[in-house]
């Protein structure tokens, strides 16, 4: 009988202690699960720009919804994305927002996994073209006018030293002939001074 409640009470001593360990246990997966949690589409915001250019680095924002994610916390702020099938390293700051710069070149799709989270988009990519062919084409406009305008000058102020040289002349012969006028009168004095003589 000694023996029976013996085994008894060690019996539930041993399941108090297993049912205390089993509580710890589940209380450390309860607390680790929330740490090891995978990120999924609920956890994070994509924001890209409206205007995006081919060739050009794209700034694309990445914001958790709770910026005290233990994921960002046990990582320090630092979270690798695959942004079309590449690594791409993306800091975090405080207020669980981070960006990364990726330039569209030969595909108009966004694609972006991380754990449980996935994200795609086809965007609509403008050509650079498209933004430097009009200025190049103003610019053009611009010069030919400034040409243009230079020539037109240039033919003014060549019609103007014409016709400064014109009146140069002019006033020069005009002399010449007073001067021509003035001998003569002088001439014209002294044959009547002689005939008067």
């Amino acid at each position: 009988m000694k023996k029976i409640l013996f085994s008894l009470v060690a019996l539930t001593l041993s399941f108090t202690v297993v049912s205390k360990d089993f509580k710890e246990l589940i209380t450390k997966d309860a607390t680790t699960n929330n740490s090891t949690a995978r990120i999924d589409n609920s956890a994070l915001e994509v924001k890209v720009p409206k205007y995006i250019f081919s060739g050009l680095n794209t700034n694309i924002e990445l914001a958790f919804n709770n910026p005290n994610d233990p994921k960002l916390v046990e990582n320090n702020y630092e979270l690798f994305f695959i942004v079309n099938g590449t690594d791409v390293k993306v800091n975090f700051n405080k207020n669980g927002i981070g960006t990364f710069a990726y330039s569209f070149t030969d595909s108009n799709k966004l694609t972006i996994y991380f754990e449980n989270f996935s994200y795609s988009e086809t965007l609509h990519i403008i050509p650079l073209w498209y933004i430097l062919t009009p200025v190049g084409l103003l610019v053009l406009f611009l010069a030919y006018k400034l040409v243009r305008s230079g020539k037109k000058n240039m033919a003014i102020d060549r019609e103007a030293a014409s016709s400064k040289m014109s009146t140069e002349k002019d006033s020069a012969q005009s002399k010449q002939n007073l001067k021509k006028e003035q001998i003569k009168i002088k001439d014209v004095v002294e044959k009547e001074e002689e005939i008067f003589s």
